[in-house]
């Protein structure tokens, strides 16, 4: 990379030379074989140094530029390093969300999830001014991770004026969790989209998973990491970022 860097500054400096000779060299000649010298000078002088500032201007903006962006990127290496550092000291259970304060699907609707209303369910994350909810199974453990931006996918689908309608199809305000849920692609979404970490887990563990996990923004706390365990905690990529502040 060092010798090609060293090449390319090389042509650089070659082709300026050059460039700068040659319109020298075709300037002159112009000027010293016209037959109105004066006239010439003008005309040469209007077409030469609005070239050269344009040059100058290009070969300043590119090393300068690249001057601003090695900076920026060496200061953006620091700041990632900085707060991983920052996130490996703190414990993910001194910042989770506990499980008392985790008002989730499931405990709202209960066994009557299955047949509840999408809308239904976007009315009660609105009055709760969030955008996702986890649901648990009875036995405290997390089992999906709904957004609203699935629901509404879904809906865009169920209304799409490009398809006909299916025959039976239900009017959108009769579409149901279980409807959402028949949809493979979602199915698998609302399954996928989070993951868990052990107790003893740092928020850097916690940030970690979130990075290796596709459209991951949440992290649930057990007690020693497994996905079928008593959900002990919550941690959302929001209490990551203030932590890492």
């Amino acid at each position: 990379m060092a010798d090609d860097g060293r090449e390319r500054q090389r042509l650089a400096s070659w082709m300026a030379g050059l460039g700068v000779t040659g319109i020298t060299i075709i300037s002159v000649t112009v000027i010293f074989l016209s037959t109105a010298h004066d006239e010439a000078s003008k005309y040469v002088m209007a077409a030469v140094v609005p070239l050269f500032a344009s040059w100058v201007a290009t070969v300043l903006a590119y090393y300068f530029a690249r001057e601003n962006l090695r900076s920026a990127t060496d200061s953006v290496a620091s700041l990632i390093s900085t707060n991983a550092a920052q996130l490996d000291g703190v414990s993910a259970k001194s910042k989770m969300i506990e499980r008392t304060r985790i008002v989730t699907l499931s405990d709202q609707f209960k066994s009557a999830l299955v047949t509840t209303t999408l809308k239904d369910i976007m009315d009660f994350l609105d009055q709760r001014g969030v955008g996702r909810s986890p649901i648990f199974n009875p036995s405290g453990a997390v089992v999906q991770m709904l957004h609203t931006s699935a629901i509404n996918d879904f809906i865009r689908k169920q209304v799409d004026p490009a398809k006909p309608a299916a025959p039976g199809a239900k009017p959108v305000d009769q579409l149901t969790f279980t409807d959402l849920i028949a949809d493979p692609q979602i199915k698998r979404l609302l399954e996928s989209s989070f993951d868990v970490i052990a107790e003893v887990a740092t928020l850097a563990d916690a940030k970690a998973k979130m990075n290796a996990t596709p459209d991951c923004e949440d992290v649930f706390v057990t007690k020693t990491g497994a996905r079928g365990e008593v959900v002990l905690g919550w941690i959302t990529d929001n209490i990551v970022l203030e932590a890492s502040k």
